[in-house]
């Protein structure tokens, strides 16, 4: 399953523009496709639509849930490990 480019996703921490919303981790599915040797690289990516729909509802209501989809990859490029992280956006209290 190929996971969205970068120019098409967002970081959970930047769905709700400025320091009016902090983000808690609810929970998470992890699963490791192998042993991860050498240097690794990890990316996040929240789907742009699902970053949108999270701050229209954040926007209305003050609380807004959201997953960020996670892979790390060893250096030859290889998958060592996916990872669906879903959050809470909550209200800061002043």
């Amino acid at each position: 399953q190929a996971s969205p480019r970068p120019s098409r996703s967002r970081s959970a921490w930047r769905v709700v523009p400025g320091d009016r919303a902090f983000v808690l981790l609810r929970g998470a599915t992890v699963r490791y496709t192998r042993r991860a040797e050498g240097d690794i690289v990890a990316r996040a990516t929240v789907d742009s639509a699902a970053a949108e729909r999270a701050r229209a509802a954040f926007d209305e209501t003050g609380r807004a849930d959201l997953t960020a989809r996670v892979t790390v990859a060893d250096p030859a490029g290889e998958t060592v490990f996916e990872g669906s992280f879903d959050y809470a956006l909550r209200p800061r209290k002043p």
